[in-house]
């Protein structure tokens, strides 16, 4: 019996050198400014003097230069992520092709192999034609269509221009005085009744039907693909859709402190497969995954591009400094390694012109940064400018704090102890010998039948992955 327990001990520590746990640690969000649920291209205003990621965990002082000079000692984890692709119920028409969907990954992997990170995918498909009919319109209110207000995030065609809040829509018009069993556009707008449910008609609502008070309207919030699957709580999940035209209408991420891993909308970033068809399209990807691992805009809380509003804004970096000065970590983008950016953001591989809060022409601006929007510009970015080292380290940071489960092996990296921490090794080492410990009592004391334990295979019941 003694001789068991020992090789028991023995196999289960060196399982534990050979596959170490990863070290995380718990992050403290305490003092993290609740005012918005997810990252967005343009998310507004903040209030609050503690400014969107200014967290104690991965922020302040030195903690990304800190973690960015630490990444030789880490190991090399590799991922799990599930993309859901949005198909008709028949599952022979897709959002996203299977060539397209890998090549993202092989994206990813080539661009964040510098933080020691690798992703191996599984695909999916949400067979549902109610919704691949239909276009994905984020962030609009759909309560906000037709309130006579016009409102920016709900002012594109898909919804006939916030229910005609954003133009001018003809009055008296004689062919919307009745219903006629026919969709008339020119009618479709709250003062007509909506084209008096003419254009909601079961057989053409998914390509007419504006109307926020319908169930069959033409739009939808991309947030419900999140409900359709089982929940996965062990991988970054990515939701693919097609989404309606709009100026915001590109992708949203969650960020890690926002992150939920029980909670169906607190995770998980949804995209749109439309963009993937320009040349910039697999750098969409690498910049959510940027949101996903806690890094913001270089511009950020500038996005709306109103001078006026961004420059009261407590938390916009506005004001350039000295090249070869630091930034701030407790303004912008929390990064001291980025510089200050313009607003309204550059779409073109060079500086933009407008002047910063102090009148100053933007210079030396980081638009061949990933987190910019200069990947937009063919060439602009590239492997050795898309991320600074202290985005970098601040992407481990969060990595590690909060998606420890997402990991799926780890290799490499040094056994020495970081953070006042235990390292990965000793504590495989430890839950090896506690584990061993239990199996040798219960061998002892209680009878064991003879068994195997087969491998298991991991089936989503509820979707079809023939892709």
């Amino acid at each position: 019996m003694y001789v068991f327990e020992m090789n028991i001990l023995f196999l289960l520590a060196l399982v534990a050198l050979c596959f170490p746990a990863v070290k995380g640690f718990t992050p403290d969000w305490s003092s993290v400014s609740g005012d918005i649920s997810h990252i967005v291209e343009s998310h507004g205003m903040h209030t609050t003097t503690t400014c969107l990621g200014n967290t104690p965990t991965c922020n302040g002082e030195n903690t990304a230069q800190d973690w960015y000079n630490k990444l030789p000692e880490k190991p090399k984890l590799t991922l799990r992520s599930r993309m859901y692709i949005l198909a008709n119920d028949a599952g022979n028409s897709t959002s996203l092709s299977a060539t397209i969907a890998q090549g993202q990954y092989e994206f990813l992997n080539t661009y964040f192999e510098d933080i020691g990170i690798q992703f191996e995918p599984i695909f999916s498909q949400i067979n549902n034609t109610f919704y691949f009919e239909r276009l994905a319109f984020p962030l609009c209110d759909f309560a906000d269509i037709g309130d006579g207000v016009c409102d920016f995030y709900c002012n594109a065609s898909v919804s006939n221009f916030d229910g005609g809040d954003c133009i001018s829509v003809p009055s008296n018009l004689a062919v919307c005085a009745q219903s006629n069993g026919v969709c008339n556009q020119e009618c479709n707008y709250p003062q007509y009744n909506w084209d008096h449910g003419d254009c909601c008609l079961p057989d053409i609502a998914a390509t007419s039907c504006v109307n926020p008070n319908s169930n069959l309207t033409r739009y939808y919030d991309p947030s419900v693909l999140k409900a359709i699957p089982t929940l996965q709580t062990d991988s970054w999940n990515v939701y693919v859709a097609i989404y309606a035209k709009c100026s915001m209408c590109g992708a949203l991420s969650t960020f890690p402190w926002d992150y939920n891993k029980d909670s169906v909308l607190d995770q998980g970033t949804t995209y749109n497969a439309l963009l993937t068809s320009k040349s910039f399209g697999y750098f969409v990807g690498g910049h959510e995954l940027g949101h996903t691992f806690g890094l913001l805009h270089p511009f950020a809380n500038g996005e709306s591009g109103v001078k006026s509003q961004a420059c009261s804004d407590p938390c916009f970096e506005g004001t350039q400094y000295p090249i070869g000065d630091s930034g701030s970590t407790t303004i912008g983008d929390l990064i001291a390694d980025t510089r200050p950016m313009s607003l309204p953001p550059s779409y073109t591989c060079a500086n933009p012109p407008g002047t910063d809060c102090n009148n100053v022409p933007w210079v030396d601006t980081p638009f061949r940064n990933l987190m910019t929007f200069g990947y937009m510009s063919v060439g602009c970015v590239n492997i050795s400018t898309a991320f600074t080292p202290q985005q970098k380290g601040r992407m481990r940071c969060y990595l590690e704090g909060a998606y420890p489960n997402w990991v799926i092996s780890s290799t490499g990296g040094s056994s020495s102890s970081s953070n006042g921490t235990l390292s990965p090794g000793a504590i495989g080492i430890v839950v090896a010998a506690v584990i061993a410990i239990i199996i040798a009592v219960g061998v002892r004391y209680a009878y064991v039948s003879k068994g195997a334990l087969g491998p298991t295979k991991h089936i989503d019941s509820d979707m079809n992955i023939a892709l």
